[in-house]
């Protein structure tokens, strides 16, 4: 893209299902700023005549160097670290129920970080709770005084699942709640999103939906892809619509065909199909909750 024959003026962006543009490269940029979009959308490459992942778009690193810092980042001081403390953020805008103490005698001192913004303070019930209702990811940043730095949810060691199994167990209360029961569900699945296709394999179902590890590190929670499950001795194939509602976090994508673990929730299942899933799944115990 950074010659002069294939160098375009005007970009479209595809999120979701949505297409977006056309818009200048510095529009592009300022809409990747402010989260209107993300690294992992895609955008036209005129050149190539074929869509790209942002974060391969040379015409944007190249603007977007142009504004890199001169100097290297200064340390917080732990006074800094006690500002961040004092801010307050409307929850309602991550999600409903997040910041409900949902062990005895919490407190909300955890903020998250999604992108530029960030909300709290949560108690831990509450980051958990907005874990589960997917309006908080793994991948999202998490603080609370006393730690040196951000860092992501998957890694802290108080959200590892068991430590949070731990805890629940402890207080005498559940913490986790799935809308439907998962069971082991080892298949190979098909998926593409209308204009690429992927190889996947899925790891564990129920009557809701699905998890499935899928050669493709740049999805991102609310897209749509179409699932095509391969017949098994117990069940034929069948084919899904589905919306991604979780993403495992990853610390060492190499590049955008490392397998990434998705929670996919079905949104539609071929009409021939669905009775014999939804007995599938409900004889083996993956019953609604």
């Amino acid at each position: 893209m950074a010659n002069e024959k294939t160098q375009q003026t005007e970009f479209f962006v595809s999120k979701g299902e949505r297409q977006l543009g056309p818009w200048t490269l510095s529009e592009l940029a300022a809409r990747l700023a402010s989260n209107e979009i993300a690294v992992t959308d895609f955008v036209f490459d005129d050149g190539r005549q074929d869509w790209m992942p942002l974060f391969e778009c040379e015409a944007l690193k190249a603007h977007l160097a142009q504004s890199k810092p001169k100097a290297a980042p200064l340390k917080k001081t732990s006074t800094e670290k006690t500002q961040v403390t004092e801010t307050k953020v409307e929850t309602s805008t991550v999600g409903t129920g997040t910041t409900s103490t949902v062990l005895a005698g919490e407190k909300g001192e955890w903020f998250v970080q999604k992108g530029s913004h960030r909300y709290g303070p949560f108690s831990y019930g509450g980051v958990v709770r907005a874990l589960q209702e997917k309006t908080v990811y793994e991948f999202d940043l998490i603080w609370r005084e006393g730690m040196n730095e951000w860092v992501r949810i998957a890694q802290h060691d108080e959200f590892k699942p068991e430590r949070i199994r731990e805890i629940a167990a402890s207080n005498g209360e559940s913490i986790i709640r799935r809308q439907h029961h998962r069971m082991q569900f080892d298949n190979e699945v098909i998926v593409h999103d209308n204009r690429s296709v992927w190889l996947g394999r899925s790891v564990e179902g129920s009557v809701g939906g699905s998890g499935v590890v899928i050669e493709n590190a740049t999805l991102v929670p609310g897209q749509t892809v179409l699932l095509h499950f391969a017949a098994r001795e117990d069940l034929p194939a069948f084919n899904a619509l589905c919306e991604i509602v979780g993403k495992k976090f990853v610390g060492d994508i190499r590049d955008a065909k490392t397998p990434v673990q998705y929670s996919l929730r079905f949104v539609k299942l071929d009409s021939q199909a669905e009775p014999r899933v939804q007995e599938y799944f409900h004889s083996r115990g993956a019953k609604a909750a």
